[in-house]
């Protein structure tokens, strides 16, 4: 405990300091179970694809977005001589596409898309 803790121990009784320690300890408690709750392993097979289609649609919209809206970067690559200009705009384009994948935790399901389709492509090459 630091110092001013201290201070304020000094004036609470000791039913309100085991009332604090008991809040402290639930609102511990909750924190763990809301971190449980949230983490992808522990999610059942409906949530995980309820949050998988809602986060592909989301991506989807984003990139529909993204792609209507590029015409944004062309001021970038007016100058064929400045390639400085062109490092920058590939930069900017690159990073604002990453973006769309991995926002507000998507990359884990973005991940898993690719990996269904990537096995989707196996089976198709195989069976050809």
């Amino acid at each position: 405990m630091n110092a001013e803790n201290m201070d304020v121990d000094k004036y609470l009784s000791k039913n309100e300091r085991n009332i604090i320690n008991n809040l402290d300890i639930r609102s511990n408690l909750a924190s763990q179970e809301q971190k449980k709750s949230r983490d992808f392993l522990n999610l059942p097979l409906k949530k995980l694809f309820q949050n998988w289609a809602l986060n592909m649609n989301q991506i989807i919209k984003e990139l529909t977005y993204f792609i209507a809206n590029s015409r944004k970067f062309s001021t970038y690559f007016n100058d064929i001589d400045d390639t400085n200009r062109w490092f920058i705009g590939l930069k900017n384009f690159f990073s604002e596409l990453i973006y769309i994948f991995i926002k507000n935790n998507r990359s884990i399901y973005f991940g898993l898309s690719l990996i269904l389709f990537g096995f989707l492509i196996h089976i198709i090459q195989i069976s050809s």
